[in-house]
């Protein structure tokens, strides 16, 4: 029994990280009207660059989570002045090969860099808790209580969309 609640906390983990990283696909889709594949790269991008810090280098974890999204968004403003701000008005089909080849070049350079070799960062917490007989982390406890609050908006989605298609169809009719 032990070992199918590990397995359910390790799903539960690994299915939030899944969430919040399509919500966060969403957004950037809601926002700029354009799905941006190299999303993914971005993560594994700071993923590495916490692996850099914390274990190659040996800061602490409070630099590494201070660094790391001073980094990104370093990255994020790069890729939009390179790849994005010279395709505006252009086709939404260029822009969607641009963010495939701008994924392609990150992962390409952290090839280069870290080399093909998965890596693991440490756990911030590194005690066990039992969960119904079950030993898991505390990290993996709140990760996986970090994607309830996601899973609980999309669980009201449909309502929310219904009622925006019957504002849309109203004035629409309005129009008329």
């Amino acid at each position: 029994m032990g070992h199918l609640i590990a397995i359910l906390m390790s799903g539960l983990t690994q299915g939030s990280v899944y969430a919040l990283i399509a919500l966060g696909i969403v957004l950037l889709q809601n926002a700029t009207g354009v799905i941006n594949f190299a999303q993914g790269d971005l993560m594994t991008l700071g993923a590495y660059v916490g692996f850099f810090l914390l274990v190659q280098h040996h800061s602490g974890q409070l630099p590494m989570y201070l660094i790391v999204p001073v980094v990104l968004f370093g990255v994020g403003v790069i890729i939009e002045r390179v790849g994005y701000a010279p395709l505006r008005n252009r086709n939404p089909l260029t822009i969607v090969i641009s963010t495939f080849a701008l994924g392609l070049a990150i992962r390409s350079g952290l090839l280069v860099w870290q080399g093909s070799e998965p890596r693991n960062l440490p756990s911030p917490v590194d005690y066990t808790v039992n969960v119904l007989g079950a030993q898991s982390s505390v990290s993996r406890c709140s990760c996986s209580s970090c994607g309830r609050p996601s899973a609980g908006r999309y669980a009201l989605w449909p309502p929310i969309a219904k009622r925006r298609s019957s504002k849309a169809s109203a004035s629409s009719a309005s129009r008329r």
